[in-house]
């Protein structure tokens, strides 16, 4: 019997044509493939993987490493939380005899990487050098898997939203860097808030550093004091 003439629905809900009608009669098809993709997402090395298969200014796989499952089978027993997939050659590819596992410090020392940007923590759990304020996430991968931003302003608490405002009034050379890798915000979100706490310290005649400005709510929406 032609599989082609089959059309199936998977419990994601996706209709698809089988390639195997033996597979499907005892039971062996089990998806469209999306348990196979959640199953992956899963292991703590796919990300690892996702990353540096679609960089290619990283370099290349080798052939055994196409799929996931062939980079897992020669990388599992020697990768530890945190790990970075680093190469003894940078001028080669990436291979089993070329990789290991490195922490983010000698990844970044190996490349000659600046001090000044900063070592932040992605969702999956993985620490990485932040190359922009906004970049809050260690590969494409979690970017689509976790979203946007971590934090908003509104969801910030009193101490931290004060905390914020006296480094704004105070406009020390940075502050905005470093309020955006501290609070997990984007560098347009501090620049708004930025603008709204100078425009409320006009009005309420310049107000001094670490006094709250009229107009501002905390977290709750309620004013401050």
């Amino acid at each position: 019997m032609d599989p082609r003439k089959w059309v199936c629905r998977c419990h994601c809900g996706k209709e698809f044509t089988p390639t195997s009608m033996s597979r499907l009669r005892v039971g062996r098809l089990k998806s469209c493939g999306c348990l196979k993709e959640t199953l992956k997402s899963k292991d703590p090395l796919f990300p690892q993987f996702f990353s540096h298969l679609h960089n290619r200014k990283h370099g290349r796989f080798c052939e055994e490493w196409a799929t996931f499952e062939g980079f897992k089978s020669d990388m599992k027993d020697f990768f530890f939380e945190g790990a970075k997939l680093d190469r003894h050659d940078l001028t080669k590819d990436f291979s089993k005899t070329n990789c290991f596992w490195s922490t983010v410090e000698a990844y970044d020392k190996r490349r000659w990487r600046r001090s000044s940007r900063p070592l932040v923590k992605c969702a999956c759990g993985v620490e990485f050098r932040q190359q922009t304020s906004g970049k809050i996430h260690c590969s494409k991968f979690c970017k689509k898997r976790f979203g946007g931003v971590v934090n908003s302003v509104s969801q910030l608490s009193p101490d931290q939203i004060q905390e914020m405002k006296t480094a704004i009034l105070e406009g020390s050379r940075g502050y905005g860097l470093r309020l955006a890798n501290k609070f997990g915000l984007t560098l347009g979100q501090v620049w708004a808030f930025a603008r709204q706490v100078r425009s409320n310290a006009l009005i309420d005649g310049a107000c001094p550093v670490g006094t709250p400005s009229a107009g501002l709510t905390n977290h709750t929406g309620e004013p401050f004091a």
